[in-house]
């Protein structure tokens, strides 16, 4: 069941509240509304994920193997001792930092680079560029494969072990009972993320608006994901079907955003009336899972008293379409090869960034529609990519490329070299020809047929 925002939120406090305050709605929203400010430049970040393959037998590589077999820990330790990589935290190794990019691991072992921010999108494909090679030199001689997709083609989730991470270990417990797909997704899906920087919390609420409404275009888009547990699903982004399945409470399309004049306060409220997954105290996790953060908020609970950090943190366990923290996150995108999820960063960045004409322009593409006629476009989007029709019967494909020439005015303002990321995209939107048709195109039936192909269709 959807949440609804409470009627009775706070007004927008003038000042950040001082820390030693025990905090209460007026206190948090403050806290989130400061992040939404202006800043000397407007920059992207990119978040990439890969599935690790054995490249032999088209199954997921686990995270570690004591039998001394390929695994992505041996990935982290190398690229770690061969490329200056600093590791964070103790052993096992989990996270990698370096010049202010962060290498993680998704629940099922899945890599993911969080880049830098880059003022450029050329910057940043040069990064993420740079990573690939580094990765692949690393990975290719002891057997392991990475594949730029969003679901892993062969291994279904009791074949992929959860990596030893706390926080995995309460979502694994939880999630289960919220949504029948919720550990497909932890160990088997991949994606890309854009995030973008909001000036103020108008701007903020407008633009989540914007990514929430053409989440269904995006994934169509970049649908890339339609084989699962070795077989065709039916849908060209089967990760897009899956993420329908895992928490109603957190997932999705928050219906409160997607209100024609929703606000900030209207996602603060969303995300407050959403079960908890845990709190840290001492830096160690203490199970919340189930317990609605504003009951939380009010009381207390489990012998445990409300922080301003528990907020912070509670703000990276909801998983909308589009998500807010101090900037804007885009997350309807499968995991696709590096051409075009810079493809993805250069639409995104020229909506966003392109001014206010681009954006309502943007958003006009999307008006009238009830909230049930977008969520099942959403799921619509996820079977037929861009030949899905939206509610005024346009399909997918002529929305996208109204979008794409959005975009390519937009970025005549903020980034003019980045239009040519959208070249490649311009075609598949005309030609309703989105990833996923070249990966069926690659599948033969069975692994061994298919290996080369996918391989190819799938190197990042």
């Amino acid at each position: 069941m959807v949440s609804t925002p409470p009627s009775i939120l706070p007004p927008l406090p003038a000042e950040r509240p001082p820390l030693h305050v025990t905090p209460d709605e007026s206190h948090l929203l403050a806290r989130f509304c400061a992040g939404f400010r202006p800043r000397r430049e407007r920059l992207v970040g990119l978040e990439y994920e890969l599935l690790p393959i054995d490249p032999d037998s088209g199954h997921a590589i686990p995270y570690d193997d004591p039998g001394g077999g390929p695994s992505v820990r041996r990935v982290l330790e190398r690229i770690r001792d061969e490329h200056g990589w600093r590791q964070v935290g103790g052993d096992p190794p989990l996270e990698l930092a370096r010049h202010g990019s962060r290498i993680t691991l998704e629940p099922g072992a899945q890599i993911e680079l969080s880049a830098r921010p880059h003022a450029r999108l050329a910057d940043a494909e040069q990064e993420l560029a740079e990573y690939l090679a580094e990765l692949r030199e690393v990975s290719e001689p002891i057997g392991v494969a990475w594949l730029a997709m969003g679901t892993q083609p062969l291994s279904t989730p009791d074949e992929v072990p959860v990596i030893p991470k706390p926080r995995y270990r309460i979502m694994t417990a939880y999630l289960p009972t919220r949504g029948a797909l919720a550990l497909w997704m932890m160990r088997t899906t991949a994606g890309a993320q854009v995030n973008l920087d909001v000036e103020s919390p108008e701007q903020a609420a407008d633009m989540l608006r914007l990514g929430l409404w053409a989440a269904p275009a995006f994934n169509a888009l970049f649908a890339n994901s339609p084989l699962a547990a070795g077989n065709p699903t039916g849908n060209l982004s089967h990760r897009g079907r899956i993420w329908r399945e895992v928490d109603p409470d957190r997932c999705g399309l928050p219906e409160p955003s997607c209100a024609e004049n929703a606000t900030v306060a209207d996602y603060a409220g969303w995300v407050m009336d959403a079960p908890m997954f845990f709190v840290q105290r001492d830096g160690e996790l203490i199970d919340m899972a189930g317990v609605p953060f504003r009951e939380f908020l009010a009381r207390g609970a489990r012998g445990v008293s409300p922080r301003f950090e528990d907020w912070d943190l509670h703000l990276t366990t909801v998983f909308p379409e589009a998500r807010l923290k101090s900037y804007l996150e885009l997350r309807s995108v499968d995991g696709n090869r590096l051409d075009a999820v810079m493809g993805f960063a250069a639409l995104a960045a020229g909506l966003v960034y392109g001014g206010p004409e681009v954006s309502a322009a943007a958003l006009d593409l999307f008006r009238g529609w009830s909230y049930a006629e977008r969520v099942r476009l959403l799921e619509d989007a996820a079977r037929d990519a861009l030949e899905a029709r939206t509610p005024a019967g346009d399909e997918l494909g002529a929305v996208a490329e109204e979008l794409l020439a959005l975009a390519r005015r937009g970025l005549a303002s903020f980034d003019p070299s980045a239009a040519a990321y959208l070249d490649p995209l311009v075609d598949r939107a005309r030609g309703r020809r989105p990833p996923a048709r070249d990966a069926l195109d690659a599948w033969h039936g069975d692994w061994e047929t298919s290996r080369n192909a996918l391989l190819a269709h799938g190197q990042p």
